[in-house]
């Protein structure tokens, strides 16, 4: 990495190379800026480029990136589906604090609340865990990244997927009354540590969490 790189692209390199650094397609990540409504895609052999870019639109929008790897290029109106999807490097499940951009009030207040309802419940500690400034995403990464080399493979992925997201919906409003939204699509969007959330003035970084 360069010197003059600075903590916030140190950071985020970081993150896109551990979900998709062994990545066994060559695949795409596409990106959607939210104000706009503009989508690019991005090679996964590139992740610099992509990188560079997000932080580039941070400044100024909300920016996401797809979590799981698209087989093609789908131009840009069209962000990618879940039946598109060629590979996952893990779940992530999405975790909102009690907040005033959140209609739901039944939420969570802080981040030491979702880590006392993980530890007593005794879920897995998810792998890495990002504050998106008004939430959480809670990561789970694969030891390897999963290869959807075909429609069944893929439609059983999903179903694992929003089997274990229910799980843990249900959970969390029998054990703590909290309703999270459901968000177990595999093409679901996701933000990057290094960006911002422009939902409340000013706005708020996208981090990393290090216990």
């Amino acid at each position: 990495m360069p010197k003059d790189t600075s903590p916030d692209q140190c950071i985020a390199l970081e993150y896109l190379e551990r979900l998709y650094g062994r990545a066994a397609s060559d695949g795409f990540i596409s990106t959607w800026t939210r104000q706009s409504n503009q989508i690019e895609w991005f090679s996964i052999g590139d992740l610099n480029r992509l990188c560079d870019f997000m932080l580039h639109e941070a400044s100024r929008s909300d920016i996401y990136h797809s979590w799981c790897i698209q087989k093609n290029p789908l131009g840009p109106s069209r962000r990618g589906g879940s039946d598109t999807v060629v590979e996952s490097p893990g779940v992530f499940f999405d975790a909102d604090l009690k907040s005033d951009v959140h209609s739901k009030t039944a939420l969570p207040e802080s981040y030491g609340h979702v880590i006392d309802w993980l530890q007593t419940e005794e879920i897995p500690r998810p792998s890495q865990i990002r504050h998106s400034g008004n939430g959480l995403y809670l990561d789970w990464l694969h030891p390897e990244p999963v290869f959807l080399e075909s429609e069944p493979a893929r439609a059983e992925y999903a179903r694992q997927v929003r089997a274990f997201h229910v799980a843990l919906r249900k959970n969390a409003r029998r054990s703590r009354g909290w309703d999270f939204d459901s968000t177990p699509d595999l093409a679901r969007v996701t933000r990057m540590p290094g960006t911002f959330n422009h939902k409340t003035e000013p706005a708020k970084p996208v981090e990393l969490i290090h216990d």
